[in-house]
C-alpha cells in the first residue's frame, strides 16, 4: 500500500514539473503551446482597446417581493444597481430609478420562490430587468448608455 502511495505521489511530482517547465518555456512545446501568448493582428488591437471612461454605479431601491410557499409567506428582497459609463444617461437612470423599480419588479414577479433562490435564475432576472428597462426607455424616447445590472443585495424571509 505505501508504495502505490509512493508512486502516485511521483507521478503527481513528474507530472507538475513537465507542465512548470512547459509554461516556463514557451518553445518546448512551439506553436501548440497552450501558455503561449498570442501575437494580435492589428484588427483584433484595435477591438481589444478597453472603453477607459470609468464606471458609474446607479443603485435602485430595494424591491420587496412575497411567494406563496409550502412553509407559508415568504419574502425576497432584491437590490439591483444599474451601471453605465456615460455621465449624461447617469442624470437619465437616476431621474428614472422608479421605472427601472418597476420594470424589476414585474419581471422578477415571473418567478417561483424556488426558481428565484436558484443561481442561474438570478443572472437571467437581471438579464430580462435590463432588456425590459431598456425597452421601456425606448418606448419614451430615451435611449441611455445602459451597462450592467448587477444583483447587489439579496435578503429572504
Amino acid at each position: 500500500m505505501r508504495w502505490l502511495i509512493i508512486i502516485a505521489l511521483l507521478l503527481v511530482t513528474i507530472i507538475v514539473g513537465l507542465a512548470t517547465f512547459a509554461y516556463l518555456d514557451h518553445e518546448f512545446l512551439g506553436e501548440n503551446n497552450p501558455f503561449a501568448g498570442k501575437e494580435l493582428t492589428e484588427e483584433e488591437l484595435n477591438e481589444a482597446k478597453l472603453d477607459k471612461r470609468p464606471i458609474i454605479y446607479i443603485e435602485i431601491p430595494p424591491i420587496v417581493i412575497n411567494f406563496l410557499s409550502a412553509k407559508g409567506l415568504r419574502y425576497v428582497q432584491i437590490t439591483i444597481t444599474v451601471t453605465t459609463r456615460d455621465p449624461e444617461s447617469k442624470k437619465v437612470l437616476e431621474d428614472n430609478r422608479p421605472l427601472i423599480q418597476s420594470v424589476a419588479l414585474s419581471t422578477m414577479s415571473g418567478f417561483t420562490f424556488k426558481e428565484i433562490l436558484e443561481q442561474d435564475k438570478k443572472k437571467e432576472l437581471l438579464v430580462l430587468a435590463r432588456e425590459a428597462s431598456l425597452q421601456r426607455f425606448l418606448a419614451n424616447n430615451m435611449e441611455p448608455e445602459l451597462g450592467e445590472f448587477l444583483l447587489t443585495g439579496f435578503v429572504v424571509q
